[in-house]
């Protein structure tokens, strides 16, 4: 036997844990919401009155966390919804007879059920260790704050 092979399975198992952890973090995304990494509102007030504006984070994510843009967002779909379900239904578009509709609507929902599941494998194991350690009425009340601070915030 030669005298590399062994060390060349270490590598291979090696090369094998880093690939696994890279693809892990893939799965793991990390979005800066605010500059300083804590909750931008803790409650509903806080997103009204005393929304801390200095402290989203820059880009579009801290763009789409501002209120302002979030009820422009709101109220444009509420506003575009009449206008487009007319377009739709003068066009005389049948949703049901296209195949180029029905593959983009399984598509996106292929997409919302794969991030579905990412969200589920990174929160549930906060959750359930967050239950065992503290509870079921620290997980739903979260009145100190703990759950929301060991990452899910």
């Amino acid at each position: 036997q030669h005298p590399c092979r062994p060390c060349a399975k270490y590598s291979r198992v090696q090369f094998r844990r880093r690939e696994r952890r890279r693809l892990m973090n893939a799965w793991c995304p990390t979005v800066l919401t605010s500059s300083d990494g804590k909750p931008l509102a803790i409650s509903v007030q806080d997103l009204y009155l005393n929304f801390p504006y200095e402290r989203v984070a820059d880009g579009f994510v801290g763009l789409t966390l501002r209120p302002e843009v979030m009820m422009g967002l709101v109220l444009a779909y509420v506003a575009s919804k009449p206008a487009l379900t007319a377009i739709v239904k003068s066009s005389g578009f049948d949703g049901s007879k296209s195949q180029a509709f029905f593959v983009a609507v399984a598509l996106h929902n292929i997409g919302l059920a794969l991030f579905s599941g990412i969200v589920m494998m990174n929160s549930w194991p906060v959750v359930l260790s967050h239950l065992s350690r503290n509870g079921l009425d620290a997980v739903y009340c979260d009145r100190d704050g703990s759950l929301w601070e060991q990452r899910l915030g």
